[in-house]
């Protein structure tokens, strides 16, 4: 008999934790589709929540390299990158090189 009160201790523990995770679920692919979601943030450029982001780290930090950037946010290199790509390409920055290295790039706003 103790076995089966267990048992169903264990089991409706289970459905009230999955019920929480699942509300948490949700919340985060709405946030994810929200902070992807190109809009208008008073400049009169559609731009999305990470490239804002992006842009603030660049502006508060001129001539931080792709990789401090990618640490500050928890990216890869190359996610950075793509961003920066974009936004470079929209005129919303501007890529220079530092003059004591030959590959690393840096970046301020326009």
């Amino acid at each position: 008999m103790k076995d089966t009160e267990n048992v169903i201790q264990t089991n409706a523990k289970y459905h009230e934790l999955d019920a929480k995770a699942n509300i948490i679920y949700k919340f985060v692919m709405n946030y994810n589709d929200y902070i992807k979601t190109a809009r208008d943030y008073g400049t009169g450029e559609i731009i999305n929540m990470v490239e804002v982001h992006t842009l603030t780290v660049i502006e508060e930090n001129p001539g931080i390299p792709v990789i401090e950037v990618a640490l500050e946010w928890n990216r890869t290199k190359g996610a950075v990158s793509q961003i920066i790509t974009k936004l470079e390409k929209r005129s919303l920055i501007i890529r220079k090189k530092r003059r004591w290295e030959c590959q690393e790039r840096t970046f301020v706003c326009h």
